[in-house]
């Protein structure tokens, strides 16, 4: 499946074996960073979650191009429609395209799978308070066949709130520019609805999602003090020691 997703439309909006648990941020305005000393290894986990696929890609890169693109800026998006009775139980893990940009003061970090039609989340981090919040969407390549409520007409693209949302960030990540940004992010949505067959009806459809992500953040340097990322990075890194006979 190739992976697209229109980074410059969105809006401030589980890997069962991701066993690890890093920094903590919560939806609401009032939780603040927290820092974890363990890792999210993002590249193995895709590595071992996509293996053959993985392998098929290098191959046709490797006789087309003569060389492999090194993975960079994918991660795994497994969800499920927890309304769907006829879904099975297990969930859907595709591999999936991530982006990382410090924009307007604010750092956002998206995870999508699709082309034209992309399904994927949104995090729209604020250094300064360390707060952030997370929002789901679907792009339909002009289709209208989604509302937040039933009494609504169905439109193109849509956006929907979280009613739960984690959002964990790897402790080694880098908020410098160029830097590397490793998370995860479970989270269920709001119920919303889904036009259903060729006519008017809709159905109900409520996502719960897993997001492992790791991602190079695209940044003007001269934005990183502004918005507070300096900060954040030495937040990341811990209290300096200092030196002896100072």
């Amino acid at each position: 499946m190739q992976v697209f997703f229109k980074m410059r439309k969105m809006k401030p909006l589980t890997l069962s074996i991701l066993l690890f648990f890093p920094f903590m941020l919560l939806a609401q305005s009032s939780d603040k960073l927290l820092m974890s000393k363990k890792v999210i290894k993002v590249k193995a986990l895709v590595e071992q979650t996509f293996g053959p696929e993985l392998e098929k890609r290098h191959a046709a890169e490797k006789e087309m191009f003569g060389t492999v693109t090194e993975l960079e800026n994918f991660g795994i998006f497994e969800f499920r429609n927890l309304l769907d009775i006829n879904q099975q139980t297990e969930p859907t893990k595709v591999l999936s395209k991530a982006y990382c940009e410090l924009l307007n003061g604010e750092l956002s970090i998206s995870n999508a799978i699709g082309f034209k039609m992309a399904v994927g989340h949104t995090i729209i981090l604020k250094p300064k308070g360390k707060t952030y919040r997370a929002q789901f969407f679907h792009y339909t390549d002009q289709v209208k066949m989604h509302k937040l409520r039933p009494e609504d007409d169905f439109i193109e693209d849509i956006q929907v709130d979280f009613s739960q949302v984690t959002l964990e960030l790897s402790p080694d990540s880098s908020f410098k520019p160029d830097g590397i940004i490793k998370g995860q992010l479970h989270g269920t949505t709001i119920p919303y609805y889904e036009i259903e067959g060729l006519g008017p009806k809709s159905k109900p459809i409520q996502y719960q999602i897993r997001s492992v992500f790791e991602c190079r953040l695209e940044s003007d340097m001269e934005l990183q003090e502004e918005a507070g990322m300096e900060d954040l990075e030495e937040e990341n890194q811990g209290p300096k020691k200092k030196k002896k006979g100072k």
